[in-house]
């Protein structure tokens, strides 16, 4: 029984740890850029520099950037994420897949 609540949260952490690396590799343009200083009131943490609540709206932090003194978060909004974390993944492995084809010795 131990080990499975172990590898249950193995898993969780596992997903988790993909879900940042994916989110991190994501084009600027396909982020929201969030003004923190103006949203500051209205921004709850659920996990501090990971992901928030903003006008009952889940968000995952891709980074922060601090520009003209204002504190940008690049996010992804938690309804927009699973279709574009599908396709940035399907992207990735299908250029994954044309390297790998390409880079293989032909046949004799």
């Amino acid at each position: 029984m131990g080990y499975y609540f172990f590898y249950m949260f193995q898993q969780h952490q596992i997903k988790e740890a993909v879900k940042h690396e994916l989110l991190a590799k994501l084009p600027e343009s396909s982020l929201e850029i969030i003004d923190a200083n103006a949203q500051k009131n209205d921004i709850e943490w659920e996990e501090e520099g990971k992901e928030f609540y903003l006008h009952g709206q889940m968000y995952d932090v891709a980074f922060i950037k601090i520009s003209n003194g204002k504190k940008l978060i690049y996010c992804l909004n938690d309804s927009k994420e699973e279709g574009l974390m599908k396709r940035f993944a399907n992207a990735v492995n299908s250029g994954n897949e044309q390297n790998s084809r390409q880079t293989r010795p032909p046949y004799y």
